[in-house]
């Protein structure tokens, strides 16, 4: 378990440090992230008796299979850090369906969901098991006990055990602890933001993203440019662009700002207007707000001078 937890912390510091490189490189995630957890789970990356990299099937060819026996027991998809894993855990869990292998894993190195594909039932229905290595505090033992699902001496079931009665309360209480002073480090919620923004606020000082990533912020324009930035990879992966008139490419806008790959974002907005926003590009990313975190300058929330303009 110690080597485990380690290991969810080596991961969850390099998904802080290096998000951005790592939403943009498979194979970078793969080295970095889902190696490491493999291994501190028995499976040792090296051996082809236990692993096999680029395992070749009649669908193309899995990132991992992990054997047990000499036959694979788990297939692992893997992708960029921050990508979308429905698709690739539905054509994934149909794979193992016709091939007979019993469990499939998909992740982006810091989410990882477990399935079971002899259940027969509805694809979300098939998972057993998932964590979230970014979500936890300075001990992060969920993901820990979730991802234990895959340690290789209880192979070849996969299954999530209980928490001890002896540890099990010990751990509530200093999770609790833990959660509540990150919460707190970390700010605001986006969502809560939104939520309580009133005019002639100063905008927040910087905003963090999931995967680790942080923009220092002068204006609240630059709070929605800093969003559009971040999800624009996946809003292109997702098909999503032109997002009606607030991301487009032609310059038909008021207060238009370059956001990358020769897309804009609108900014023509109040305070309220640019969280508003801000929100509306994460929920067409499929990111939620309450996982991006703001940091309140001194004497946030108290009325000061409007800015002059539009936020």
């Amino acid at each position: 378990m110690r080597e485990l937890l380690e290991a969810i912390e080596r991961v969850r510091e390099r998904i802080e440090r290096h998000g951005s490189k790592l939403s943009q490189n498979e194979m970078l995630t793969r080295y970095a992230l889902v190696d490491p957890i493999l291994r501190a789970l028995g499976w040792d990356t090296e051996d082809p008796e236990q692993v096999v990299p680029e395992f070749s099937t009649k669908a193309g060819r899995a990132d991992y299979a992990l054997l047990v026996k000499g036959e694979p027991c788990i297939i692992v998809e893997a992708k960029p850090l921050g990508s979308t894993l429905t698709n690739a855990a539905q054509q994934g869990v149909n794979y193992c369906v016709t091939e007979g292998i019993p469990y499939f894993v998909c992740t982006d190195g810091n989410r990882w969901v477990i399935y079971d594909t002899h259940k027969p039932v509805k694809l979300e229905e098939k998972v057993i098991a998932q964590a979230e290595i970014s979500s936890g505090g300075d001990v992060n033992y969920d993901a820990a006990r979730q991802l234990l699902a895959l340690w290789r001496p209880a192979m070849p079931e996969v299954k999530v055990g209980p928490p001890s009665v002896a540890t099990g309360e010990r751990e509530t209480d200093e999770r609790r602890k833990i959660e509540t002073r990150d919460k707190t480090k970390l700010g605001q919620s986006l969502q809560q933001l939104k939520e309580q923004v009133r005019p002639g606020q100063s905008p927040p000082t910087s905003i963090r993203f999931p995967d680790g990533k942080q923009e220092d912020l002068r204006t609240w324009k630059d709070l929605l440019v800093a969003v559009a930035k971040w999800a624009l990879p996946k809003l292109q992966q997702q098909r999503k662009l032109p997002l009606g008139s607030l991301i487009r490419r032609d310059g038909q806008m008021r207060a238009p700002r370059d956001i990358g790959d020769g897309w804009k974002v609108e900014t023509w907005f109040s305070a309220r207007g640019c969280v508003r926003n801000a929100v509306r590009i994460l929920r067409e990313a499929e990111v939620s707000a309450d996982k991006v975190f703001v940091t309140l300058g001194e004497g946030q929330g108290r009325r000061g001078r409007p800015p002059k303009g539009r936020g």
